[in-house]
């Protein structure tokens, strides 16, 4: 595991990671958002408080994102101005009660990592080769679109790839069959002049490049965007796919288990566009 360059607990400097005492790390009982930082900013940070609210109503925790935003300031603090890197917070509900029971207003611990990373603007990530999980998702509405903390769907239907290489990703479908994401990104079809990313309702998490994506770059680009249901023999007729993150950017796919994907230029432009709007 990468040591973060910075920690903070509650607003103070820790030396040590996740304690084992918290729920975050023995039931999965908390919510987490990884952000890049560029010279200093979060430049998609609005995004990142909007799931980051959605995800603490969801599992009630009882933190507000004034609180969040407070740990924050304190780690920015012993930053340099121009700081590169990638911030992760992670909201914890407190232990001290019995089991894995969570009844009644508990407080919360909040997790707050920095990792130092070269200074790089780029937005646009070489190609990569999906490879398809055995394993499905379980659709779990209740869950969807936040990023909580139990990934266990994901490594329990990933447990046949036990050799993955450097660029490769895991591409999930749910117990439906329909695409879903990959561990780390969303995914978008290109079809001529559309966009097409799987719904999030069910299963899967809403990406907060994947939302900047279909609010603001897509309109500006004069692109159609529908989330739906996709299948993987879809990937035949895409004139283009690529995978997103908010801290990675763009990632072009150009094979889907070893079957060739067209090499295309929307990824590049929308990652002009974020080179233009967030650096």
């Amino acid at each position: 595991m990468i040591e973060p360059d910075f920690f903070f607990v509650n607003g103070k400097p820790a030396s040590s990671g996740l304690p084992s005492q918290s729920r975050a790390f023995s039931y999965g009982d908390g919510v987490f958002e990884t952000a890049r930082i560029i010279s200093g900013r979060l430049p998609l940070w609005a995004f990142h408080q909007q799931r980051l609210q959605r995800g603490l109503s969801t599992l009630a925790l009882n933190a507000d994102l004034a609180l969040v935003q407070a740990n924050i300031d304190k780690l920015f603090q012993q930053l340099p101005a121009n700081a590169n890197g990638v911030l992760k917070v992670l909201v914890s509900r407190r232990g001290n009660f019995r089991a894995s029971y969570a009844s009644g207003p508990q407080g919360v611990d909040i997790f707050v990592y920095f990792y130092a990373r070269n200074a790089n603007n780029s937005w646009l990530q070489r190609a990569v080769e999906l490879r398809v999980a055995q394993g499905t998702l379980p659709l779990n509405p209740s869950l969807a679109g936040i990023k909580h903390c139990s990934r266990l769907p994901y490594i329990v239907a990933a447990k046949n790839i036990s050799d993955l290489h450097d660029g490769q990703e895991v591409l999930f479908l749910d117990s439906q069959n329909h695409l879903v994401e990959t561990m780390h990104h969303n995914i978008f079809y290109v079809f001529a002049n559309q966009l097409h990313t799987p719904k999030i309702q069910q299963v899967g998490v809403d990406g907060v490049l994947r939302s900047t994506i279909i609010k603001e770059f897509a309109p500006s680009l004069g692109l159609d965007v529908l989330e739906c249901d996709i299948g993987l023999g879809e990937s035949n007729a895409a004139d283009e796919i690529f995978l997103c993150n908010a801290v990675a950017g763009l990632v072009p796919v150009n094979k889907i288990d070893g079957e060739a994907v067209p090499e295309g230029k929307l990824a590049p432009r929308i990652a002009s566009c974020l080179l233009e709007s967030y650096s």
